[in-house]
């Protein structure tokens, strides 16, 4: 029993080939992938499988096969990633008593356990094989076979047994054995120029055969092989072959045999075209020159690969897909590489022939699609845009030179130095174009292997025409800059030779294999490394980055001796010379660190909570290195080289953490970090239109917690620790003045700061400021051409933390936004040449004894200014993410509270108005006599109005932090008194509406139903009203220094029901 697996220096089979040179050959594939044996042959091995039955054989392997055995073809193996690939199971009796048995992916190796990877069927093989080479009844007849032809002379003629495929070819002498099962069989003797012979002949064991076999000499010279699959080596039966004279008329036509094997005889001198057609088979064509002797001629015949097309010619019948069909390769069509990428997988070979206006995200879509699925793709060229070269130079830059050439007096070709399937293995200057179709391009800068330069005749090479870089064992990209079927350059245009690339480089990209440099990076520790590992070999350099989880990197490449550089961030930089083959061994790299390196440590804890914090990602900008902190907090990273980097630290529930390090040679910078728990933010009226961030991502990506909500929401205000009233524009959500003042008192109710932006163009929230509560007085607003200039005045305020005191900014369309007539801290001023002002920049002010508001002007998120766009300048950034932690975190009042009461001299609260003289303000009291005013320290002088009651002015000292509550007494002014209770259904009433018709005076009833007001003696029309019920108007009297009072009972509105006609 010979076995194999997948692997250099792997399995005996592969011996088998080395030295007896049967099989013809081995193959294997990298690819974990289901494995199948599909039978061929039914055998005591195969436990009477009947052909065409498959015998599942592993879930998880890599294939490998062998083609071309002498022996007899018992099951192929399939793979679950390249469909039929070889032989899998075959089998040679050797003597009367003994065999050889070739067991494909039997060999046990660490990715190939029969415990872990092996499914029934395989164990099952492997049982049935020893049992049959054990049973003593395994017994073979033996044959002996002499060929000569009719002069007596030996043949080394080939002999096979027709039912089976067991073949040997004879010695010298013309001498052949054959051992075979016992029974009654054909053999078939055939010899180039010969007549084939066949002979009945009865395997007996015990009872040797001896027969001699002469041949004679066919009439004429004749053309004879055998038809094989390219691939796998396996013969083909059923092709049908013709022969064409020079006159291109068919004289004979066969089929092949069994053994796929053919002859045409009775032929004189001279040129025959030879073709050979079969279903799933690229056709085959050839020239076949016959002299006096007879000719030899083997049919490779390629499996027609599952070929796709991006932007196919649309005009005519002789474009691309038409090419493939003359070869019997049907190609499927792809308008774009968007339509394509799902399905991408489904294909060998993917022509990138044309496409206009590809998107970068598509291209690289589309590009790490095929790459993962395997997939080869053609890169031809047009002379415009649309060509796949093009694309490749403009998303990729990778050729990094591509040079159009309108040439069209002489004709284009490639010039090609070395032999290559793609050229049918011809070198030298190769046409390709007519003369007039001739405008080509070329490329240069490119890291694959060149193959040919593209020339005109007469004129030296433009650039490199064709060239290929390996990306798996199994798939290339391919670039052929002279390739292409568009409106302007038809398959018509393009000579026979020009034509064949077609067909040839497809075939090539289909079916070539390539070897791999694989191997792992790891440091001293034996931790792994992100390393970039270059190949070069020849005049390509091959790349690739070592995974992040296991430090692995895969290079595909051709065959050769190479130099392997490894290099990493803070590790020295290593180099090996191997010889790339199939016995290469994977490379362990081991890195020593850089002899300057460094290295950062640290600790992290909660800030204000004190404690480690485990589990949070940390990470060493600009490099790729990340690690997490263990449960004590700790950090560390080691082979740190000498420079600036950045420390970002992330978790879940946090805030992010950024914290700039330098790093000198072998220092050890030892750092404490403290982060905190994520805030939440309010944000009203986000930008939502265009592409890009808005202020809710990017708040998220540091950690931030956001909600969205509007200025009617106000219940939500409780629920986050900061509001960004952003309001970028949208009409429809423009809050009325109700509805704003309304939002600033649940504001100030709950101690919430707020941040207010600005921003022409109807976006910012500043304007209802200013349109709703005269503070600020004034916005200013316009374009002019050139940059803003911003001050900043308060420059020691953490708000300007890292931002320059001076410095320019542009907006778009030179717009401009400031504010003037504030009551608060201005901290930055901005100016703009052409304007005389444009009001301040940056304002704060305290709102509550424990919050303030910040006014940012030019910095609402919207379409033009948002994270990212190229106006979100790194000042305005830093100013929006220190404003709003700011207001967040202070401790710091800038402001003290009154809370007061309006009460006259019979105890009853006052509905009126508190001007404030210091400032100009004017604060109404509520129903009940409250009210709220917050200010900064200082003394005011607080003038109190009220109807039907005499003004009164207090004199007001505040402190900031400091909350005051007081009563604020009025006398009564000729006024009496109107008190009531009001019913309903005999019950007391609460919540009713009390309206002094045409006074401004309002009240509601308490709980007990009951209301008191005070008004000017007088005449007046009182109006109850409440929901339910029916309103009810009364006229009263008010006389000074008495009481009048009421009893009103309310009734129920009336319930109406509509009911239809019938």
């Amino acid at each position: 029993m010979f076995a194999d697996t997948w692997g250099p220096s792997y399995g005996s089979i592969q011996h088998l080939v080395e030295y007896y040179g049967d099989p013809d050959s081995h193959q294997s594939n990298y690819g974990s992938t289901s494995l199948t044996l599909e039978v061929q042959q039914a055998h005591p091995i195969l436990q009477g499988l009947a052909p065409g039955n498959r015998l599942p054989f592993a879930s998880s392997a890599n294939a490998s096969w062998f083609n071309g055995y002498s022996g007899i073809h018992l099951g192929d193996i399939e793979s679950g990633l390249i469909g039929t690939a070889g032989t899998g199971v075959a089998y040679k009796p050797v003597s009367e008593e003994s065999a050889h048995v070739l067991l494909s992916t039997f060999t046990a190796a660490s990715w190939n356990q029969p415990q872990q990877h092996w499914l029934h069927g395989q164990h099952e093989v492997l049982l049935a094989t020893l049992d049959y080479l054990l049973d003593e009844e395994t017994r073979f007849g033996e044959l002996r076979v002499t060929i000569v032809d009719t002069n007596g002379d030996p043949l080394q003629a080939r002999t096979t047994v027709r039912e089976t495929g067991l073949q040997t070819t004879a010695d010298r002498d013309g001498e052949a054995v054959l051992h075979h099962e016992e029974g009654e069989f054909t053999v078939e003797v055939r010899h180039s120029g010969y007549e084939i012979e066949t002979v009945d002949v009865d395997f007996v064991y015990g009872e040797a055969g001896v027969i001699e076999v002469e041949m004679g000499e066919s009439d004429g010279s004749q053309i004879s092989g055998d038809v094989v699959n390219a691939q796998t080596n396996t013969p083909l039966e059923g092709a049908k072959l013709q022969l064409r004279d020079e006159g291109g008329e068919v004289i004979q036509e066969t089929t092949s045999d069994g053994e796929g094997s053919y002859v045409f005889t009775e032929l004189t001198e001279g040129e025959y075209q030879l073709t050979s057609q079969l279903e799933s088979f690229v056709h085959f064509e050839t020239t076949v020159t016959v002299a006096s002797s007879s000719v030899e001629q083997q049919i490779f015949m390629e499996p027609v690969p599952n070929v796709a097309i991006i932007g196919d010619r649309a005009i005519g019948n002789d474009h691309l897909q038409a090419i493939f069909e003359e070869v019997n390769i049907e190609a499927e069509r792809y308008s774009s590489t968007a339509d394509i990428v799902e399905t991408v997988g489904d294909y060998d070979v993917v022509w990138f022939n044309n496409e206009t206006n590809v998107s970068a995200s598509d291209f690289a879509a589309f590009e790490e699609a095929a790459i993962a699925r395997e997939t080869s793709v053609v890169y031809g060229d047009t002379y415009f845009s649309g060509g796949g070269i093009s694309h490749l130079h403009n998303h990729r830059d990778h050729p990094g030179e591509r040079t159009r050439v309108d040439h069209r007096q002489t004709a284009a070709e490639y010039v090609v130095e070395d032999e290559h399937p793609i050229f049918a293995n011809e070198t030298g200057n190769i046409g390709l174009l007519t003369p007039t179709a001739s405008r080509v391009t070329a490329f240069n800068e490119y890291d694959g292997f060149s193959l040919a330069q593209v020339a005109h005749v007469g004129e030296a090479p433009h650039g490199t025409g064709v060239a290929f870089t390996p990306t798996s064992p199994e798939s290339v990209e391919l670039l052929m800059s002279a390739h292409a079927v568009e409106i302007a350059k038809s398959g018509d245009d393009y000579t026979a030779s020009g034509k064949d690339m077609f067909i040839d480089a497809t075939l090539w990209a289909a079916y070539e294999q390539f070897y791999e440099v694989a191997g792992t990076v790891t440091n001293e520790n034996g931790e792994a490394i992100r390393a970039d590992v270059t190949v070069s070999i020849d005049d390509a350099t091959l790349a690739d980055r070592t995974a992040e989880d296991d430090a692995s990197f895969t290079i595909p490449s051709i065959a050769g001796e190479a130099n392997v550089r490894v290099e990493a961030f803070g590790y020295a930089t290593e180099e090996i010379e191997v010889s790339i083959n199939e016995d290469l061994e994977m490379l362990d790299i081991v890195l020593p660190a850089a002899e300057d390196a460094g290295s950062i440590q640290g600790s992290v804890n909660q800030l204000f909570e004190y404690g480690a914090i485990a589990d949070v990602e940390v990470s060493l900008q600009p490099t790729e290195r990340t690690t997490a902190t263990n449960a004590d907090g700790s950090f560390r990273f080691d082979a740190v080289e000498p420079g600036s980097y950045t420390v970002s630290l992330y978790k879940e529930g946090l805030l992010r953490q950024e914290v700039d390090v330098d790093v000198a040679p072998n220092e050890n910078i030892q750092l404490e970090i403290g982060m905190r728990s994520s805030p939440t933010v309010g944000i009203i009226v986000d930008r939502s239109s265009g592409t890009g961030a808005n202020l809710s991502s990017y708040l998220q990506y540091q950690g931030y917690v956001t909600e969205d909500f509007l200025y009617t929401d106000t219940e939500m205000i409780e629920e986050v620790d900061l509001v960004f009233a952003n309001s970028d524009f949208n009409n429809q959500l423009i809050p009325s003045e109700e509805e704003f003042i309304r939002f600033t008192e649940a504001l100030d109710a709950t101690r919430t700061p707020v941040i207010w932006t600005g921003q022409h163009g109807g976006r910012g929230s500043i304007r209802y400021l200013v349109d709703y509560m005269n503070d600020p007085e004034i916005e200013y607003r316009g374009n002019v051409a050139g940059e803003n200039a911003a001050l900043v005045t308060a420059t020691d305020h953490p708000i300007f933390a890292n931002v320059d005191e001076t410095f320019t900014f542009t907006n778009q369309s030179n717009y401009y936004y400031g504010f003037d007539g504030y009551s608060g801290h201005i901290l930055a001023e901005q100016t703009k040449e052409g304007v005389d002002n444009i009001g301040s920049m940056v304002g704060m002010k305290g709102r509550t004894a424990e919050s303030i508001e910040i006014l940012l002007a030019g910095m609402t998120i919207n379409t033009h200014f948002y994270p990212g766009h190229e106006n979100y300048d790194d000042n305005r950034a830093q100013i929006i993410d220190n404003a709003i932690l700011y207001a967040i975190d202070t401790e710091e009042s800038y402001a003290g509270e009154i809370h007061g009461t309006l009460m006259n001299n019979f105890g009853t609260p006052v509905q009126g108005t508190i001007h404030i003289e210091e400032t100009g303000d004017e604060v109404e009291t509520r129903a009940n006599g409250e009210f709220f005013i917050a200010l900064p320290e200082g003394t005011y002088t607080l003038h109190l109005s009220a109807f039907g009651h005499r003004d009164v002015t207090y004199e007001q000292s505040i402190e900031n932090g400091n909350v005051i509550e007081q009563v604020f007494e009025m006398e009564v002014d000729q006024s009496g008194q109107l008190i009531g209770e009001i019913l309903g259904a005999g019950e007391p009433l609460e919540g009713v509406v009390v309206d002094v018709i045409n006074s401004g005076v309002t009240t509601s009833t308490g709980e007990d139903g009951t209301f008191a007001v005070t008004l000017p003696e007088g005449n007046y029309d009182i109006r109850f009203y409440k929901e339910g019920f029916q309103p009810v108007t009364e006229q009263v009297t008010i006389t000074e220094g008495e009481e009048t009072s009421v009893q009103i009972n309310l009734i129920g509105q009336m319930m109406l029901r509509c009911l239809p006609l019938l």
